[in-house]
């Protein structure tokens, strides 16, 4: 079983280039935890806090950020294919380089204060 949802404590450290494919971090602190270059596909970060949390160059396809207090994390040349960012805070988040076919952005706030790293206009409003 790879639900971590169940626990209540907040998760730190680094799992820098783990499998963790098909996890449950939903509702779970995670601040200043790095996922730098870790197989995500189809993880659970639902209603999560990532603030600060690094994401650079993982496979997050299909990963679940809805509700998720993701300020101020990084998800630099991340594959976020198919990907869910429904009603998440993404203040000051960075998503330079990232793969962000199919992501749903829909309600996400602070769109605006974002790196994109594109030049057109955000994914989201």
């Amino acid at each position: 079983d790879k639900s971590y949802s169940d626990q209540n404590f907040n998760i730190k450290g680094s799992f820098k280039g783990a499998n963790m494919a098909g996890s449950n971090f939903s509702g779970l602190g995670l601040q200043a935890v790095s996922f730098e270059s870790t197989n995500l596909a189809g993880a659970n970060f639902k209603d999560a806090y990532m603030v600060f949390t690094n994401f650079d160059s993982s496979d997050l396809n299909e990963a679940n950020f809805d509700g998720a207090n993701a300020r101020q994390a990084s998800f630099d040349l991340a594959d976020l294919t198919n990907a869910s960012f429904q009603n998440a805070n993404i203040q000051e988040a960075s998503f330079v380089g990232a793969v962000l076919d199919g992501v749903d952005f829909s309600g996400a706030e602070n769109c605006l204060s974002v790196t994109w790293g594109r030049d057109f206009p955000p994914p989201c409003g």
